[in-house]
């Protein structure tokens, strides 16, 4: 139950933290969108290298030390994004490395601290690989793209309300989990399907987007 309590405190986090970094980047630090991208896209790429040392300091010192330390390294990026308006693009970088070397430690160590079944423990590895190089992948772009489409006039309200795309996931993730209760696989059906779904609307929307928010500009 403690670990529960502890994974969803740490999501919600995440979830309030994770997607207003562009935003903050460069609205409160004074980063162009460009040099924001770029400075956040390094750190997060820094965080690759951590799974291939992780295994061994879990065996070493433990998965528990190891999940601990993940959080201090959060704390520290999280300071150092606050620093930032001092060093700009310096502690930008520093942030995004310190936040991706966590997320990266923290779900490299979680999986052994819940020890599941070997059967289990492959198809969860094989899963959190996937979702952590779609997540590289996407990174900041939903925020580029609608900072990108915003008004500059009414920027920080629209960027504001995007935020919703991110907080209505949150909102309904416990309904979807619950789902587990009528089938363990419904969960994991209904996110794809939506998913899927929301995969086949971007075209439509691509259509109604400011050029300058899809195309790069020279």
């Amino acid at each position: 139950m403690a670990l529960l309590v502890a994974l969803g405190v740490d999501n919600a986090g995440s979830g309030l933290f994770l997607p207003l970094v562009l935003a903050y980047c460069t609205e409160a630090v004074g980063l162009s969108l460009a040099v924001a991208g770029t400075v956040v896209s390094v750190g997060i790429a820094m965080g690759l290298v951590v799974p291939a040392v992780a295994g061994r300091v879990v065996d070493r010192l433990g998965p528990k030390a190891v999940v601990v330390a993940s959080q201090v390294l959060q704390a520290g990026g999280l300071l150092a994004y606050l620093l930032a308006q001092d060093v700009i693009g310096v502690a930008v970088a520093v942030a995004a490395a310190l936040t991706a070397v966590r997320l990266q430690l923290f779900y490299s160590a979680l999986f052994a601290l819940i020890a599941p079944s070997s059967l289990v423990s492959a198809w969860l590895l094989a899963s959190t690989l996937v979702l952590a190089a779609s997540s590289l992948l996407v990174g900041t772009r939903p925020n580029a793209v609608a900072e990108a489409a915003a008004p500059v006039q009414l920027r920080g309200r629209y960027l504001a309300m995007f935020q919703y795309a991110f907080t209505d996931p949150q909102l309904a993730e416990p309904l979807v989990m619950a789902m587990s209760a009528v089938h363990p696989v419904l969960p994991w059906v209904t996110t794809a399907a939506t998913t899927t779904a929301g995969l086949g609307l971007l075209p439509w929307l691509a259509r109604r987007l400011p050029t300058c928010a899809v195309q790069p500009t020279g």
